[in-house]
């Protein structure tokens, strides 16, 4: 699969996800200091060997900030590479 295709069926994986993420925005994180953050896209992840692309991800759950660092967030479901930020 050519990266053109991965990465809408990633975006869309990560929409169905925050849809069905909890709606209550009082809740904290689950891990203190856990921030969702935006993905530029400029980074690949995970390593091409042979034609095969290889990515270790870990779903958890992240304060996202929609507006601004210090303003309202909602706890959403995400993705993570192993080892960076969700």
């Amino acid at each position: 699969m050519t990266r053109s295709r991965i990465t809408p069926i990633l975006a869309g994986v990560l929409l169905v996800l925050l849809a069905a993420a909890p709606k209550d925005a009082a809740r904290q994180p689950a891990a203190a200091g856990v921030r969702a953050t935006a993905n530029d896209n400029r980074v690949a992840s995970g390593t091409l060997r042979d034609g095969v692309l290889s990515l270790r991800l870990v779903a958890q759950d992240a304060a996202w900030y929609p507006e601004a660092e210090d303003g309202p967030f909602k706890i959403a479901a995400t993705f993570a590479e192993v080892g960076r930020a969700p």
